[in-house]
């Protein structure tokens, strides 16, 4: 007789024991840390660095942060970290009654169940003031919420704020990017987030504003050639308190239509302006005219529109304008004129203090 071949068991176990085991561990991982326990816990994290207090995947409730919050062993702690304990709303507002935790620079809230009205606690509260850095991921955040901190009386360090994995929308976003009072904002993390084209521009925009502080920092902002920063990034670019300094601007390659033209010739901002390049865009006649007509480009000396769109009419436009008159370099190489459209460029006598061919040397 040839052996049967048995099952080896001795290492096998039945599926639905494998399910109690996981549910055990399970339950005992949801199970909050006493607050005799956490005081231990929190003692022995101190000693090794008194500024910064880290609890990931620990559960310690309202009645954690409450003693957290009332523990003077956390008064020189900057770096606050509770991530996944299970706080909720109630925690924070614990958290923002503390005597203690002044110091705090940099606070993270994420996978907490917290809700506006915990976000509400976190702006209204005195105790964050010297916040630089929030972190609210993965919550209960909505367009409220976030309004709540857009329009914060004490968090005026702050300069990061990370929203993703909440529920901010389009509104959220714009009230967030278009604050008055969180002056020192400079990143802003909203990933997986139900934001639409109106929340994106505003993103965007504000991405743009960032770029042109660190520029004006520099003292660079005034040429952006090559940014590529199209006709939302001079719609930024007008908004900031930076622009009305400026003498010159040189915004050549950067995918600007007439809509950037019109703004920048309708902006009080740019009266300060003598130079304006503009050369290689997608300018035609409606933007040639805006400028023609502008209020606010008297002063300019020089205008550079090679590389466009521009026909007769817009050249026609240019030529009749009492603006030219100051006019001392216009150029408009490579554009859509005519013999038509040159005729008038030449024959006005508004352009009369060029000192350069308007078509080049050639």
């Amino acid at each position: 007789m040839i052996p049967q071949k048995t099952k080896n068991t001795s290492f096998q176990t039945k599926p639905w024991i494998w399910l109690l085991i996981c549910c055990f561990f399970s339950l005992g991982a949801s199970e909050p840390i006493t607050v005799e326990k956490l005081e231990k816990y929190v003692k022995k994290k101190v000693r090794r660095n008194k500024h910064a207090l880290r609890i990931k995947s620990k559960v310690i409730g309202v009645e954690g942060a409450k003693f957290l919050a009332q523990s003077p062993l956390l008064k020189n702690v900057e770096t606050l970290v509770l991530y996944e304990t299970g706080i909720g709303d109630e925690g924070i507002i614990e958290l923002a009654k503390s005597k203690y935790l002044v110091g705090l620079q940099t606070l993270e809230l994420g996978k907490n169940n917290i809700s506006d009205i915990g976000v509400n606690a976190i702006a209204k509260s005195p105790i964050f003031s010297k916040l630089k850095s929030l972190s609210l991921y993965r919550n209960n955040i909505s367009a409220k919420g976030v309004t709540f901190l857009a329009n914060s009386d004490t968090l005026p360090l702050l300069k990061e704020i990370n929203l993703s994995y909440n529920n901010i929308g389009d509104d959220g976003a714009i009230n967030l990017t278009s604050s008055e009072k969180l002056n020192n904002l400079m990143e802003l993390y909203l990933s997986y987030n139900p934001i639409g084209l109106r929340g994106k521009k505003a993103l965007l925009k504000f991405e743009h504003k960032i770029k042109f502080s660190e520029m004006q920092k520099k003292g660079v902002l005034n040429n952006l050639e090559n940014h590529y920063i199209g006709d939302i990034g001079i719609e930024a670019l007008l908004e900031t308190p930076f622009v009305s300094n400026l003498i010159e601007l040189n915004l050549a390659h950067n995918d600007l239509t007439d809509a950037s033209i019109i703004q920048i010739a309708n902006s009080p901002a740019v009266s300060q302006l003598k130079s304006l390049k503009l050369s290689n865009n997608k300018i035609g006649d409606e933007g040639a005219k805006a400028l023609a007509k502008s209020s606010t480009l008297k002063n300019l000396e020089t205008l550079d529109l090679n590389y466009n769109f521009i026909g007769d009419e817009g050249a026609r436009a240019v030529a009749k304008s009492s603006n030219s008159t100051q006019l001392k370099i216009l150029t408009l190489e490579e554009n859509k004129i005519s013999a038509i459209g040159a005729e008038y460029l030449v024959n006005t006598p508004n352009l009369r203090n060029l000192t350069e061919p308007i078509f080049g040397f050639h």
